[in-house]
């Protein structure tokens, strides 16, 4: 029941954080100088070229065709241009001469190799025209529902560092980076956006300076951590015409209708709105597990901790020595965080912190 998307918000698609109110970042090896959101969005996807079209998710198609580059692909390296055409050729021997080191006599396999258009324009001195501006896609992460992102790594030519990228749930990369470069309106700003539907993904990057048979061998878990986050891809996914029409229909004949989606839950309820299947008066309450020490809103009319669910710890869940893992379940509105569910008689109440 979704029609086409597009990339919002800032060239690229990228929506505006505020930068200025993050912490000072302290000193670190990551570089964040030496990341691009524009590389970002031409690497980090599983988009490949099958008979001169693009092929892949309908979203990476979007997201990398917003940025006008051109992906090309080649066959194994051997230290002859692949013959597919001029172009490839000339652009698989500059990054495979980049990114890639000897081993042995084994052919060598060419990266897919993203560039903007008339890169050829600018060219390295003494380099027999090769094009400078051009990224080698070395590895390739792909998207797990299970991790919710997914990762590349990429080298420019010319470069002495690789660029790591990864995308996914805003959720799961922020838990990712460093802490000090989430912006402060990190939440606001994912909240507006998915209040108004938009699907948002989170982007992140560090560099990497590592050999070619080391990143070969480098496992998933080592690419996606200590990252430094770069902001947000927000995408409008429009409903099709037909789709509220039908959706009447169904309900007329008293046919339930339920909704499937790995979107953010209030981006979810946002296109329920649109196309009726949730009422616009209606209050729609989310659930969110919190821990004890967190200061939260909770119901006035709450005075003991009856509802709370304890969870057994390393040192036998009594606290002592070790950290308080009690939790508690809490009903939020989706529009407004402190109106939450009584936890007694599930009752809409005003919260007060606690």
């Amino acid at each position: 029941s979704v029609g086409s998307s597009h990339a919002m918000g800032l060239p690229g698609g990228l929506a505006d954080l505020d930068r200025s109110s993050s912490m000072t970042a302290p000193r670190r090896a990551v570089d964040p100088s030496k990341l691009c959101a524009l590389h970002a969005l031409a690497t980090c996807h599983a988009v490949k070229l099958v008979d001169g079209k693009l092929v892949g998710d309908p979203l990476d198609i979007k997201m990398f065709e917003s940025t006008g580059w051109i992906l090309e692909e080649g066959e194994d390296y051997t230290g002859v241009p692949a013959p597919q055409s001029a172009l490839i050729g000339h652009m698989s021997a500059g990054v495979a001469a980049a990114v890639s080191q000897p081993i042995g006599k084994s052919a060598m396999p060419v990266p897919a190799v993203v560039r903007p258009p008339h890169s050829d324009r600018f060219t390295l001195d003494g380099a027999g025209g090769i094009n400078v501006y051009e990224l080698g896609i070395i590895r390739t992460f792909d998207f797990s529902a299970a991790l919710r992102r997914q990762s590349v790594v990429a080298k420019r030519l010319g470069a002495r560092y690789n660029e790591v990228y990864v995308k996914g749930a805003p959720e799961a990369i922020r838990e990712l980076c460093f802490s000090d470069t989430i912006p402060r309106d990190f939440d606001r700003a994912l909240l507006e956006y998915t209040n108004h539907g938009y699907r948002v993904i989170a982007l992140a990057g560090k560099s990497l300076k590592m050999s070619w048979p080391k990143l070969q061998r480098l496992k998933r878990d080592a690419v996606e951590q200590e990252l430094i986050f770069i902001g947000f891809l927000v995408f409008e996914n429009k409903l099709k015409p037909t789709t509220a029409p039908v959706l009447d229909e169904l309900r007329g004949a008293k046919i339930r209708q339920i909704m499937c989606t790995g979107d953010n839950v209030l981006t979810a309820i946002s296109v329920g709105r649109e196309c009726r299947m949730v009422p616009e008066d209606m209050r729609v309450f989310i659930p969110r597990l919190i821990r004890r020490k967190e200061v939260v809103p909770v119901p006035t009319a709450v005075t003991n901790s009856a509802d709370e669910a304890s969870c057994s710890n390393s040192n036998g869940g009594n606290g002592s020595g070790g950290v308080d893992v009690r939790a508690m379940v809490v009903w939020e509105d989706s529009s407004d965080e402190m109106r939450v569910l009584d936890p007694y008689t599930l009752e809409p109440r005003l919260a007060t912190s606690q």
